[in-house]
Protein backbone atom coordinates (compact mmCIF):
# COMPACT_ATOMS: atom_id res chain seq x y z
CA UNK A 1 0.00 0.00 0.00
CA UNK A 2 2.51 2.38 0.87
CA UNK A 3 4.59 1.78 -2.71
CA UNK A 4 1.33 2.30 -4.38
CA UNK A 5 0.97 6.06 -2.42
CA UNK A 6 4.03 6.46 -3.66
CA UNK A 7 3.66 5.80 -7.00
CA UNK A 8 0.51 7.88 -7.06
CA UNK A 9 2.46 11.25 -5.72
CA UNK A 10 5.03 10.80 -8.11
CA UNK A 11 2.64 10.74 -11.04
CA UNK A 12 0.61 13.67 -9.30
CA UNK A 13 4.34 15.78 -8.71
CA UNK A 14 5.27 14.49 -12.39
CA UNK A 15 2.20 16.08 -14.10
CA UNK A 16 2.03 19.21 -12.14
CA UNK A 17 5.94 19.66 -12.86
CA UNK A 18 5.24 19.16 -16.58
CA UNK A 19 2.16 21.36 -16.53
CA UNK A 20 4.27 24.15 -15.11
CA UNK A 21 7.19 23.51 -17.20
CA UNK A 22 5.09 23.67 -20.27
CA UNK A 23 3.10 27.15 -19.07
CA UNK A 24 6.21 28.91 -17.86
CA UNK A 25 7.53 28.51 -21.60
CA UNK A 26 4.58 29.66 -22.96
CA UNK A 27 4.94 33.07 -20.74
CA UNK A 28 8.72 33.31 -21.73
CA UNK A 29 7.53 33.37 -25.34
CA UNK A 30 4.83 35.76 -24.51
CA UNK A 31 7.45 38.08 -22.99
CA UNK A 32 9.58 38.09 -25.65
CA UNK A 33 6.61 39.20 -27.79
CA UNK A 34 5.86 41.66 -25.66
CA UNK A 35 9.27 42.87 -25.23
CA UNK A 36 9.55 43.62 -29.48
CA UNK A 37 6.58 45.94 -29.76
CA UNK A 38 7.49 49.23 -29.88
CA UNK A 39 5.34 52.73 -29.47
CA UNK A 40 7.60 54.28 -31.89
CA UNK A 41 6.34 51.79 -34.61
CA UNK A 42 2.58 52.03 -33.14
CA UNK A 43 2.66 55.76 -33.44
CA UNK A 44 3.93 55.90 -36.90
CA UNK A 45 1.20 53.33 -37.98
CA UNK A 46 -1.44 55.95 -36.28
CA UNK A 47 0.72 59.19 -37.55
CA UNK A 48 0.34 57.47 -41.39
CA UNK A 49 -3.82 56.86 -40.59
CA UNK A 50 -4.38 60.17 -39.22
CA UNK A 51 -2.87 62.40 -42.26
CA UNK A 52 0.06 63.90 -39.80
CA UNK A 53 2.75 61.74 -42.04
CA UNK A 54 2.66 61.39 -45.69
CA UNK A 55 2.42 57.89 -46.73
CA UNK A 56 3.60 55.97 -50.52
CA UNK A 57 0.39 54.00 -51.86
CA UNK A 58 0.81 52.25 -55.11
CA UNK A 59 3.98 54.18 -55.70
CA UNK A 60 2.67 57.71 -54.90
CA UNK A 61 3.16 60.12 -52.18
CA UNK A 62 -0.75 60.89 -50.36
CA UNK A 63 -2.00 61.81 -47.01
CA UNK A 64 -4.67 60.20 -45.58
CA UNK A 65 -6.81 63.08 -44.32
CA UNK A 66 -10.16 60.74 -43.96
CA UNK A 67 -11.39 57.60 -43.72
CA UNK A 68 -15.29 57.56 -43.66
CA UNK A 69 -16.97 55.05 -45.59
CA UNK A 70 -17.33 55.43 -49.25
CA UNK A 71 -14.65 58.11 -49.52
CA UNK A 72 -11.59 58.35 -51.20
CA UNK A 73 -9.84 58.76 -48.32
CA UNK A 74 -11.31 55.09 -46.89
CA UNK A 75 -10.39 53.88 -50.24
CA UNK A 76 -6.22 54.95 -49.57
CA UNK A 77 -6.82 53.87 -45.77
CA UNK A 78 -7.73 50.28 -47.18
CA UNK A 79 -4.27 50.06 -49.56
CA UNK A 80 -2.50 51.36 -47.38
CA UNK A 81 -3.11 48.63 -44.90
CA UNK A 82 -3.20 46.27 -47.24
CA UNK A 83 0.28 47.04 -48.44
CA UNK A 84 1.56 47.07 -45.20
CA UNK A 85 -0.07 43.60 -44.60
CA UNK A 86 1.69 42.12 -47.72
CA UNK A 87 4.60 43.77 -46.92
CA UNK A 88 4.87 42.14 -44.06
CA UNK A 89 4.96 38.56 -45.88
CA UNK A 90 1.04 37.90 -44.80
CA UNK A 91 -1.35 35.90 -47.13
CA UNK A 92 -4.03 38.77 -48.31
CA UNK A 93 -7.91 37.63 -48.58
CA UNK A 94 -9.70 41.02 -48.39
CA UNK A 95 -13.07 41.47 -49.08
CA UNK A 96 -15.24 43.65 -50.93
CA UNK A 97 -18.58 43.19 -49.76
CA UNK A 98 -20.53 46.39 -51.23
CA UNK A 99 -19.60 48.76 -53.98
CA UNK A 100 -17.72 51.02 -51.34
CA UNK A 101 -17.03 48.47 -49.14
CA UNK A 102 -13.95 46.52 -48.44
CA UNK A 103 -12.51 44.33 -45.21
CA UNK A 104 -8.77 44.00 -45.25
CA UNK A 105 -7.88 40.40 -44.09
CA UNK A 106 -4.44 38.70 -43.93
CA UNK A 107 -3.85 35.32 -42.30
CA UNK A 108 -0.72 33.54 -41.44
CA UNK A 109 -1.80 29.89 -40.91
CA UNK A 110 -0.75 27.71 -37.89
CA UNK A 111 1.91 24.43 -38.55
CA UNK A 112 -0.49 22.45 -36.18
CA UNK A 113 -3.95 23.72 -36.56
CA UNK A 114 -4.13 25.58 -39.71
CA UNK A 115 -8.21 25.19 -39.35
CA UNK A 116 -8.37 26.72 -36.12
CA UNK A 117 -8.44 30.41 -36.08
CA UNK A 118 -8.01 33.62 -33.77
CA UNK A 119 -8.61 36.89 -35.10
CA UNK A 120 -7.43 39.93 -34.16
CA UNK A 121 -9.22 42.87 -35.09
CA UNK A 122 -10.57 46.82 -35.49
CA UNK A 123 -12.67 48.93 -37.74
CA UNK A 124 -10.57 51.22 -40.00
CA UNK A 125 -13.21 53.40 -40.80
CA UNK A 126 -13.58 57.00 -39.21
CA UNK A 127 -17.02 59.99 -38.35
CA UNK A 128 -17.70 62.63 -39.44
CA UNK A 129 -18.35 62.02 -43.05
CA UNK A 130 -16.15 65.13 -44.54
CA UNK A 131 -13.03 64.84 -46.03
CA UNK A 132 -11.31 65.87 -42.95
CA UNK A 133 -11.87 62.73 -40.64
CA UNK A 134 -8.65 61.63 -39.34
CA UNK A 135 -9.95 59.46 -36.72
CA UNK A 136 -7.21 59.11 -34.24
CA UNK A 137 -8.90 57.47 -31.58
CA UNK A 138 -12.06 56.26 -33.26
CA UNK A 139 -10.46 54.34 -34.44
CA UNK A 140 -6.97 54.59 -35.42
CA UNK A 141 -6.10 53.49 -32.29
CA UNK A 142 -7.15 49.96 -32.77
CA UNK A 143 -5.91 50.09 -36.21
CA UNK A 144 -2.71 51.16 -35.80
CA UNK A 145 -2.56 48.40 -32.57
CA UNK A 146 -3.84 45.39 -35.19
CA UNK A 147 -1.30 46.57 -37.62
CA UNK A 148 1.38 46.40 -35.00
CA UNK A 149 0.49 43.05 -33.96
CA UNK A 150 1.35 41.96 -37.45
CA UNK A 151 4.67 43.73 -37.90
CA UNK A 152 5.23 42.12 -34.27
CA UNK A 153 4.38 38.42 -35.26
CA UNK A 154 5.12 37.99 -38.68
CA UNK A 155 8.88 36.08 -37.59
CA UNK A 156 7.26 33.64 -35.53
CA UNK A 157 5.47 30.14 -35.91
CA UNK A 158 2.19 29.94 -34.14
CA UNK A 159 0.19 26.19 -33.65
CA UNK A 160 -3.32 27.96 -34.45
CA UNK A 161 -3.86 30.09 -37.34
CA UNK A 162 -3.93 34.03 -36.76
CA UNK A 163 -6.88 36.59 -39.20
CA UNK A 164 -5.49 40.26 -39.32
CA UNK A 165 -8.83 41.85 -39.73
CA UNK A 166 -9.08 45.48 -40.54
CA UNK A 167 -13.29 45.96 -40.72
CA UNK A 168 -14.84 49.27 -43.27
CA UNK A 169 -18.58 50.61 -42.37
CA UNK A 170 -18.49 49.80 -39.03
CA UNK A 171 -19.70 53.06 -38.52
CA UNK A 172 -22.79 52.66 -40.81
CA UNK A 173 -24.08 49.89 -38.70
CA UNK A 174 -21.59 47.10 -38.60
CA UNK A 175 -21.24 46.09 -41.90
CA UNK A 176 -17.33 44.94 -42.37
CA UNK A 177 -17.75 42.34 -39.48
CA UNK A 178 -21.56 41.54 -40.38
CA UNK A 179 -20.37 40.55 -43.94
CA UNK A 180 -17.58 38.31 -42.55
CA UNK A 181 -19.06 36.97 -39.52
CA UNK A 182 -21.93 35.49 -41.69
CA UNK A 183 -19.61 34.54 -44.34
CA UNK A 184 -17.74 32.34 -41.86
CA UNK A 185 -20.15 30.86 -40.24
CA UNK A 186 -22.13 29.53 -43.42
CA UNK A 187 -18.79 28.06 -44.48
CA UNK A 188 -18.06 26.23 -40.60
CA UNK A 189 -15.04 28.51 -40.08
CA UNK A 190 -13.51 26.91 -36.27
CA UNK A 191 -12.93 30.45 -35.27
CA UNK A 192 -12.15 30.03 -30.95
CA UNK A 193 -11.85 33.41 -30.50
CA UNK A 194 -12.00 37.31 -31.36
CA UNK A 195 -10.42 40.27 -30.12
CA UNK A 196 -12.04 43.63 -30.98
CA UNK A 197 -9.89 46.51 -30.45
CA UNK A 198 -12.00 50.32 -30.82
CA UNK A 199 -11.10 53.47 -28.56
CA UNK A 200 -8.20 52.31 -26.99
CA UNK A 201 -5.95 55.63 -26.84
CA UNK A 202 -7.96 57.98 -24.65
CA UNK A 203 -7.25 58.08 -20.91
CA UNK A 204 -10.26 59.25 -19.21
CA UNK A 205 -9.54 57.47 -15.62
CA UNK A 206 -5.81 56.28 -14.49
CA UNK A 207 -5.59 53.67 -16.90
CA UNK A 208 -8.60 52.01 -16.97
CA UNK A 209 -9.78 49.78 -19.48
CA UNK A 210 -13.35 47.98 -20.13
CA UNK A 211 -13.64 44.26 -21.59
CA UNK A 212 -16.92 44.26 -22.80
CA UNK A 213 -18.34 41.07 -23.68
CA UNK A 214 -21.24 38.54 -22.86
CA UNK A 215 -21.50 35.18 -20.94
CA UNK A 216 -20.61 32.64 -23.29
CA UNK A 217 -17.32 35.01 -24.12
CA UNK A 218 -16.57 35.33 -20.05
CA UNK A 219 -13.26 32.65 -20.89
CA UNK A 220 -12.00 34.76 -23.25
CA UNK A 221 -12.26 38.07 -21.41
CA UNK A 222 -10.63 36.11 -17.96
CA UNK A 223 -7.30 35.34 -20.22
CA UNK A 224 -6.87 38.92 -20.82
CA UNK A 225 -6.95 39.74 -16.88
CA UNK A 226 -4.31 36.66 -16.07
CA UNK A 227 -2.29 38.26 -18.94
CA UNK A 228 -2.61 41.88 -17.92
CA UNK A 229 -1.41 40.47 -14.52
CA UNK A 230 1.50 37.88 -15.16
CA UNK A 231 2.43 40.36 -18.14
CA UNK A 232 2.56 43.20 -15.76
CA UNK A 233 1.37 45.65 -18.48
CA UNK A 234 -0.23 48.17 -16.27
CA UNK A 235 -3.85 48.41 -17.05
CA UNK A 236 -7.03 47.65 -14.32
CA UNK A 237 -9.38 46.21 -16.01
CA UNK A 238 -12.80 46.60 -15.85
CA UNK A 239 -15.17 43.70 -16.49
CA UNK A 240 -18.27 44.40 -18.39
CA UNK A 241 -20.44 41.18 -19.17
CA UNK A 242 -23.80 42.36 -20.50
CA UNK A 243 -26.39 40.06 -22.91
CA UNK A 244 -27.17 42.75 -24.84
CA UNK A 245 -24.12 45.00 -24.89
CA UNK A 246 -23.35 48.38 -26.37
CA UNK A 247 -20.27 47.61 -28.33
CA UNK A 248 -18.40 47.11 -31.85
CA UNK A 249 -17.46 44.89 -34.21
CA UNK A 250 -17.51 42.28 -31.41
CA UNK A 251 -21.12 42.02 -31.53
CA UNK A 252 -21.29 40.51 -35.22
CA UNK A 253 -19.33 37.35 -34.06
CA UNK A 254 -21.34 36.94 -31.00
CA UNK A 255 -24.42 36.94 -32.68
CA UNK A 256 -23.01 33.89 -34.55
CA UNK A 257 -21.94 31.74 -30.91
CA UNK A 258 -18.48 32.64 -31.73
CA UNK A 259 -16.45 34.00 -28.41
CA UNK A 260 -15.52 37.75 -28.97
CA UNK A 261 -14.63 40.52 -26.78
CA UNK A 262 -14.24 44.12 -26.89
CA UNK A 263 -10.99 46.27 -25.22
CA UNK A 264 -11.91 49.88 -25.13
CA UNK A 265 -11.46 52.55 -23.24
CA UNK A 266 -13.94 53.80 -20.06
CA UNK A 267 -17.20 55.30 -21.53
CA UNK A 268 -15.72 56.38 -25.03
CA UNK A 269 -18.79 58.14 -26.46
CA UNK A 270 -17.61 60.58 -23.51
CA UNK A 271 -14.36 61.40 -25.38
CA UNK A 272 -14.85 65.19 -25.57
CA UNK A 273 -13.31 64.89 -29.57
CA UNK A 274 -15.97 61.54 -30.46
CA UNK A 275 -17.01 61.73 -33.90
CA UNK A 276 -15.31 65.08 -34.36
CA UNK A 277 -12.34 66.17 -36.67
CA UNK A 278 -10.82 67.43 -33.71
CA UNK A 279 -9.79 63.58 -32.54
CA UNK A 280 -6.40 64.21 -33.95
CA UNK A 281 -3.05 62.39 -32.96
CA UNK A 282 -1.98 64.67 -30.62
CA UNK A 283 -5.38 63.89 -28.49
CA UNK A 284 -4.11 60.37 -27.79
CA UNK A 285 -2.13 59.00 -24.57
CA UNK A 286 0.54 57.14 -26.42
CA UNK A 287 1.56 55.01 -23.24
CA UNK A 288 -1.71 54.29 -22.11
CA UNK A 289 -2.43 53.10 -25.74
CA UNK A 290 0.56 51.62 -26.00
CA UNK A 291 -0.18 49.35 -22.93
CA UNK A 292 -3.92 48.44 -24.75
CA UNK A 293 -1.57 47.19 -27.53
CA UNK A 294 0.95 45.54 -25.57
CA UNK A 295 -2.18 43.63 -23.43
CA UNK A 296 -3.76 42.79 -27.00
CA UNK A 297 -0.81 41.27 -28.76
CA UNK A 298 0.64 39.44 -25.91
CA UNK A 299 -2.84 37.82 -25.33
CA UNK A 300 -2.73 36.48 -29.15
CA UNK A 301 0.42 35.27 -28.96
CA UNK A 302 -0.73 33.41 -25.44
CA UNK A 303 -3.63 32.11 -27.05
CA UNK A 304 -1.83 31.21 -30.81
CA UNK A 305 0.87 29.34 -28.91
CA UNK A 306 3.47 31.10 -30.63
CA UNK A 307 7.27 29.63 -31.10
CA UNK A 308 10.24 31.23 -32.68
CA UNK A 309 10.36 30.54 -36.72
CA UNK A 310 13.24 28.94 -38.42
CA UNK A 311 12.11 29.45 -42.04
CA UNK A 312 9.15 30.17 -43.50
CA UNK A 313 8.55 29.81 -47.00
CA UNK A 314 5.93 32.21 -48.96
CA UNK A 315 2.42 30.19 -48.26
CA UNK A 316 4.12 30.54 -44.40
CA UNK A 317 4.79 26.73 -44.10
CA UNK A 318 7.53 26.30 -41.33
CA UNK A 319 10.54 24.12 -42.67
CA UNK A 320 10.88 22.37 -39.86
CA UNK A 321 9.90 18.86 -37.94
CA UNK A 322 8.21 19.34 -35.05
CA UNK A 323 6.30 16.83 -32.20
CA UNK A 324 3.67 18.18 -30.48
CA UNK A 325 3.12 17.91 -26.87
CA UNK A 326 0.18 15.44 -26.66
CA UNK A 327 -3.31 15.89 -25.84
CA UNK A 328 -5.09 15.13 -23.53
CA UNK A 329 -2.20 14.83 -21.07
CA UNK A 330 -2.18 13.26 -18.36
CA UNK A 331 -4.22 10.70 -20.52
CA UNK A 332 -6.43 7.63 -19.72
CA UNK A 333 -6.46 5.46 -21.64
CA UNK A 334 -5.78 7.48 -25.26
CA UNK A 335 -4.44 10.70 -26.08
CA UNK A 336 -3.32 12.18 -29.83
CA UNK A 337 -0.06 13.44 -31.21
CA UNK A 338 0.30 15.88 -33.60
CA UNK A 339 3.41 16.16 -35.80
CA UNK A 340 4.62 18.57 -38.44
CA UNK A 341 6.44 17.15 -41.94
CA UNK A 342 8.96 19.06 -43.88
CA UNK A 343 10.06 17.40 -46.80
CA UNK A 344 8.77 14.04 -48.21
CA UNK A 345 10.66 11.38 -45.71
CA UNK A 346 10.50 7.99 -43.58
CA UNK A 347 9.15 9.28 -40.36
CA UNK A 348 9.50 7.34 -36.85
CA UNK A 349 7.49 7.41 -34.04
CA UNK A 350 7.84 5.42 -31.18
CA UNK A 351 6.69 5.04 -27.62
CA UNK A 352 9.35 4.44 -24.59
CA UNK A 353 8.63 3.21 -21.23
CA UNK A 354 10.32 4.56 -18.47
CA UNK A 355 12.92 1.75 -18.15
CA UNK A 356 13.91 2.52 -22.19
CA UNK A 357 11.95 -0.54 -23.55
CA UNK A 358 10.21 0.21 -26.47
CA UNK A 359 6.46 -0.34 -26.50
CA UNK A 360 5.00 0.77 -29.54
CA UNK A 361 5.90 1.98 -33.14
CA UNK A 362 3.06 4.82 -33.84
CA UNK A 363 4.19 5.80 -37.46
CA UNK A 364 6.84 4.07 -39.32
CA UNK A 365 6.57 4.93 -43.34
CA UNK A 366 7.23 7.46 -45.61
CA UNK A 367 5.91 10.72 -45.50
CA UNK A 368 5.33 13.77 -47.49
CA UNK A 369 4.97 17.44 -46.28
CA UNK A 370 1.78 18.12 -43.65
CA UNK A 371 0.65 18.12 -40.43
CA UNK A 372 -0.44 14.79 -38.89
CA UNK A 373 -2.09 13.17 -36.13
CA UNK A 374 -2.22 9.72 -34.73
CA UNK A 375 -3.50 8.29 -32.03
CA UNK A 376 -1.77 6.29 -28.84
CA UNK A 377 -3.97 4.05 -26.92
CA UNK A 378 -2.76 2.63 -23.79
CA UNK A 379 -5.80 0.39 -22.77
CA UNK A 380 -3.26 -2.67 -21.47
CA UNK A 381 -0.75 -0.39 -20.79
CA UNK A 382 -0.19 0.73 -16.37
CA UNK A 383 0.05 4.20 -15.60
CA UNK A 384 3.31 5.85 -15.88
CA UNK A 385 5.59 8.13 -18.03
CA UNK A 386 6.18 7.28 -21.00
CA UNK A 387 8.06 8.72 -23.89
CA UNK A 388 7.98 9.08 -27.45
CA UNK A 389 9.90 10.54 -29.85
CA UNK A 390 10.01 11.60 -33.82
CA UNK A 391 12.76 10.40 -35.82
CA UNK A 392 13.21 12.02 -39.49
CA UNK A 393 16.56 11.97 -41.24
CA UNK A 394 18.68 13.89 -39.05
CA UNK A 395 15.86 15.36 -37.00
CA UNK A 396 14.96 13.64 -33.35
CA UNK A 397 12.60 15.29 -30.65
CA UNK A 398 11.04 13.20 -27.63
CA UNK A 399 8.31 14.61 -25.53
CA UNK A 400 7.31 12.64 -22.01
CA UNK A 401 3.82 11.85 -21.32
CA UNK A 402 1.64 10.78 -18.34
CA UNK A 403 -0.71 8.18 -18.47
CA UNK A 404 -3.41 8.02 -14.89
CA UNK A 405 -5.69 5.48 -14.27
Amino acid sequence: MKNICIFVLFIIFTAVFQYEVQAQTELEIVKKVSNEIQIDSLNSFLKDLTGVNPVIIDGKLDTITGRYAYSEGGVLASKYIEENLRNFGYKISSQAFTEYGYNVIAEKSGILYPEKKYIICAHYDTMPYIELSPGADDNGSGTSAVLEAARVLKDYNSNYSIIFALWDEEETGLEGSKYFAKKAFESGEDILGIINLDMIGYNVNDNLTVILTVEDSKELAYTVIDINEKMDVGLTLQLDINERPDGSDEMSFQEYGYKAILLEELMPRSYPHYHQITDTFDKIDHEYHFKNTRLAISTLTYLVELSEATFVNEDNFVADYFLKQNYPNPFNPTTTISYLVRERSNVNIEVYNIMGQKIKDLVNQEMKSGTYEVEFDATNLPSGVYFYNLIAKDYKQTNKMLLIK
